[in-house]
């Protein structure tokens, strides 16, 4: 019983901040970081091969994007129409997210109590999609 109510809360919570955030912000956070890895491995070799450059590159890249996402996100937000669609799909991520999440510990969850596994009723549907 505990789990789904903390499987909901999560699920709620991905929602909120999906919804208050919008579909940019909430891809930007979703990736950042990877992009960030990918754009420093790509430039690393260019800029010099120092350490310090590749965490900057690594760390500088996320927070660019970040700020290109909250710059379209106040830009569809005068837009009537867009601003409701960037909100809606940003919530529906968010939510995406969260519950790939809360899969994930379910699913290592399942693997080290069986007693609980066996008492969720939502971990059987969760574990079978993910498995």
């Amino acid at each position: 019983m505990w789990i789904e109510i903390a499987c909901a809360c999560a699920l709620l919570y991905g929602l909120i901040s999906g919804w208050k955030n919008g579909l940019f912000e909430e891809l930007v956070s979703a990736g950042g970081f990877l992009i960030g890895l990918g754009v420093a491995y790509i430039y690393f070799k260019t800029v010099g091969c120092n350490l310090w450059t590749f965490i900057f590159i690594t760390l500088g890249t996320p927070l660019v994007l970040g700020l290109l996402a909250t710059f379209f996100t106040k830009v569809l937000d005068h837009v009537p129409l867009a601003g409701f669609m960037n909100r809606l799909l940003g919530a529906l991520l968010g939510c995406f997210k969260w519950a790939l999440a809360v899969g994930l510990v379910l699913l290592l969850l399942g693997k080290f109590d069986p007693v609980k596994q066996y008492l969720s009723s939502l971990f059987h549907s969760v574990y079978s999609i993910l498995v």
